[in-house]
């Protein structure tokens, strides 16, 4: 199941389609950022989804109570927004990148890297769920779910911060060989004009002997 998913994903990742979800992705991100903003204007804080650091279910208690009906609202604005666009944009540009990686990579395993943002957007998923469940039950459910969201929030970051590091290194990688065959390019050229002017030396001394011969 895990192969075969691997390689849908390696099929849709074109050219076209990548541009398209960086598109989305970017038209997505300036949005979430102006209704984020208009959040802080509220409560001085930033949503949860947003604290790499991470969180406590305390938190998560004082920023509902803290946003009021109004920054509640936006708060869920921003999560419809993030779990029904965003989080799929990013995911298929981390994918596509990996993609794109695994053709010059040197083991055969990295091809199935590809599939380490899917797992990170299914944190995204139950995180974004989590809290709009608290969002539109609110009071009634803060409780019950506050202490589940920081660990959901630290898986997230974590499957983040791995595909992060895999994309970088991959990238060095690459530059890396592209860098190894622009080398041997340049070697196989300057051997051949080396050839090439020694055939040419060689036909210009017979051709020299010949004269003398003939004289």
């Amino acid at each position: 199941m895990l192969a075969s998913l691997s390689r849908t994903l390696r099929r849709l990742v074109t050219r076209q389609n990548f541009l398209l979800a960086l598109g989305i992705w970017c038209l997505s991100q300036a949005s979430i950022l102006l209704l984020h903003n208009s959040f802080r204007q509220l409560t001085d804080e930033s949503i949860l989804d947003l604290r790499a650091e991470g969180y406590s279910q305390e938190d998560v208690k004082e920023l509902l109570h803290t946003a009021g009906a109004q920054g509640r609202q936006q708060y869920m604005w921003i999560s419809l927004l993030d779990l029904g666009v965003y989080m799929w944009a990013y995911t298929f540009l981390l994918s596509g990148l990996l993609t794109m990686a695994s053709a010059v990579a040197p083991f055969e395993f990295f091809k199935y890297f590809n599939l380490l943002p899917c797992l990170a957007v299914l944190f995204d998923v139950v995180e974004n769920i989590l809290t709009l469940s608290m969002l539109l039950t609110y009071p009634d459910l803060v409780d019950a779910i506050a202490p589940i969201m920081p660990v959901v929030s630290k898986w997230k970051w974590n499957c983040l911060y791995c595909c992060a590091c895999l994309v970088g290194g991959s990238g060095c990688y690459c530059l890396a060989v592209a860098a190894g065959l622009a080398g041997k390019r340049d070697r196989g050229q300057a051997g051949g004009s080396g050839k090439q002017e020694k055939a040419q030396q060689s036909k210009q001394q017979q051709k020299q002997t010949g004269r003398a011969k003939r004289a």
